[in-house]
């Protein structure tokens, strides 16, 4: 068992106190391309009942102990629109996405819904994700947005040429092809792999991903 597995089984026996009605994991863990202390841990777990005070406290406790890439949503059913989410230690509510639902009927086609028009939604969903931050120039010093932006952007237009649902591993192997530079490309590919990155100018990166992520938001 990896250490991600391991992660998600530890907060698994921690909550047994809720008694889950049902718990799924989803992302790069169960569908591929994990990466050990660089890939989120994503869960999804169903209750029967809302939590109260004391239970988030439990559940934040063992959120502690599990580390921040642990990032699960408690739903009150399938359809609760909002659940409680912890994620890189914030905790509040937050939609299921579309595309979570997606990767939770990969994963589980018996216990989750095919998403309709996968294509026409994963297109949208990043859209409104990336769109707006064009606009705020500063979102773009970080590395972390550079990373998840073009990642998200080549996912969603891998999708749209295949209609199905790939992993981020697949998706930056279209970088260059997409036009992206081999520098930025190799940049964020080697971050996604735990490699060291070639050092940078952090307002050229800035200024050359958000121009990137326009352009390549434009074919969505």
């Amino acid at each position: 068992m990896n250490d991600g597995l391991r992660a998600v089984e530890d907060h698994l026996t921690r909550l047994a106190p809720l008694h889950l009605r049902g718990s799924w994991l989803h992302g790069s863990l169960v569908l591929g391309g994990y990466h050990p202390g660089i890939s989120d841990q994503d869960l999804v777990v169903k209750l029967d009942h809302p939590l109260t005070a004391k239970e988030r406290a439990l559940v934040h406790s063992s959120h502690g102990q599990a580390g921040p890439m642990l990032a699960t949503s408690y739903l009150e059913g399938k359809d609760d629109p909002e659940p409680w989410t912890w994620t890189h230690g914030w905790c509040g509510r937050r939609r299921v996405s579309l595309i979570t639902r997606a990767e939770l009927h990969l994963a589980h086609p018996d216990d989750w819904p095919e998403v309709p028009d996968l294509p026409g939604v994963v297109a949208r969903e990043v859209t409104q994700v990336w769109g707006p931050l064009l606009k705020l120039p500063w979102t773009w010093l970080k590395t972390e947005y550079v990373d998840l932006s073009l990642t998200s952007v080549a996912r969603a237009l891998l999708t749209q040429e295949t209609g199905e649902l790939c992993t981020k591993d697949a998706a930056l192997e279209t970088l260059q092809p997409l036009g992206v530079s081999p520098r930025l490309a190799e940049a964020v590919t080697a971050r996604r792999e735990g490699r060291q990155a070639l050092p940078h100018n952090a307002f050229g990166r800035a200024v050359q991903t958000r121009n990137e992520v326009a352009r390549l938001l434009e074919k969505l």
